[in-house]
């Protein structure tokens, strides 16, 4: 990028769905313009959505049935529209009637049309390409663009108000994917949520609809690594591929979560638990503490859902976070666990120098 950075503009009325597969187009235009992205969407998720997003600055919602003259949200995209005269705007807005609101916006904001490109009017809505507008490669050449495609194809044009050579395609090419970051207050809440509920623990299994959009294309490949990235928190993750629409994949999906639960009633003998303690420790030896060093006694199974081990050890500060995910992980291989936590807990030789209860999911640490 040879110019001055800008913050794009980008609009779409969607539902939830279509606001998360637009982090697409976004990542996209953060690496084009150097600046991250105005959102202009209706309804209150998309703030939920992107509240803290690496590649959204700001995001305006929209009211989906108040007039806009009683619509405070209006004039302060109004507002920001003026502020941001200067920068591109991406409209993904394709419904008419929701059009006819966007470019009533767009109008009022005093909105150059050069500076503004509508996916209706670009090859990418009509699913034919332009030799100069190259889809991702990921994009299947049989039967429609999906909608990532699409924007991803969008997020290639510049209006004409702009030097496309001084704000080129981002190389590497970012992910081809949606990107849905969770702010750290909405997990906390969630995590209470779930541990109020007493599921904490639970095994999991992760349903991927509308596979019949995907099927065998290499955007099955490409979906296949991001999800091993984004779920390194999940071992051994239980993926159900399924199609709503063609109800593929939904016979499989009850019974693949009671094969989950059922194995958990995982009971391991004292002595063979300790084998497996002794052959974690021979291949990575707990560290040096200062002069001290972590000697572990015994252990035993306390709980099996999740699987929880408790083991007697001189003293457990001697233990990093790191290694007890280790020895979480090695057991979670050495009794066959998917899908769910394993849990070690620390006591001291005697009761007063117990520490803390470290136990966790273990994500790939080895």
């Amino acid at each position: 990028m040879s110019a001055a950075p800008v913050n794009p503009i980008v609009i779409w009325f969607g539902r939830v769905g279509d606001m998360i597969l637009l982090s697409a187009l976004l990542s996209i235009l953060h690496r084009r313009y150097g600046g991250r992205c105005h959102v202009i969407g209706a309804g209150s998720w998309p703030a939920e959505l992107y509240a803290e997003h690496d590649d959204v600055a700001r995001v305006t919602c929209l009211h989906r049935y108040t007039a806009f003259l009683f619509d405070g949200a209006w004039w302060r995209a109004l507002a920001a529209l003026r502020r941001g005269r200067r920068d591109p705007v991406y409209v993904c807005e394709y419904d008419p009637r929701k059009l006819a609101r966007v470019r009533r916006l767009l109008r009022a904001g005093g909105i150059d049309p050069a500076r503004c490109l509508f996916i209706t009017q670009t090859a990418c809505f009509n699913d034919a390409p332009a030799a100069s507008v190259s889809p991702p490669p990921q994009a299947s050449n049989a039967g429609p663009m999906h909608w990532v495609d699409r924007l991803v194809c969008f997020g290639r044009l510049t209006p004409p108000a702009f030097d496309a050579a001084a704000y080129p395609f981002p190389v590497p090419a970012p992910p081809y994917a949606p990107h849905l970051m969770v702010a750290a207050a909405a997990r906390a809440d969630c995590t209470a949520w779930i541990e109020a509920r007493g599921w904490s623990g639970r095994p999991l299994v992760l349903v991927l609809n509308k596979w019949d959009r995907v099927g065998d294309s290499s955007r099955a490949t490409e979906l296949a690594r991001q999800l091993e990235r984004r779920l390194a928190f999940v071992p051994e993750p239980a993926i159900v591929h399924t199609s709503a629409k063609t109800r593929e994949g939904l016979e499989r999906v009850l019974p693949e979560a009671l094969a989950l639960y059922a194995a958990q009633d995982l009971a391991v003998p004292t002595a063979e638990l300790n084998r497996a303690l002794e052959d974690a420790i021979a291949k990575n030896t707990p560290p040096l503490r200062g002069k001290r060093r972590a000697r572990f006694f015994y252990a035993t199974q306390v709980s099996s859902r999740p699987f929880t081990i408790l083991a007697f050890m001189n003293d457990p500060t001697l233990i990093a976070r790191n290694y007890l995910r280790y020895l979480e992980s090695f057991m979670r291989k050495r009794f066959g666990i998917r899908s769910a936590p394993v849990r070690v807990r620390l006591r001291g030789r005697r009761e007063e120098d117990a520490g803390p209860d470290l136990g966790g999911s273990a994500g790939k640490t080895r």
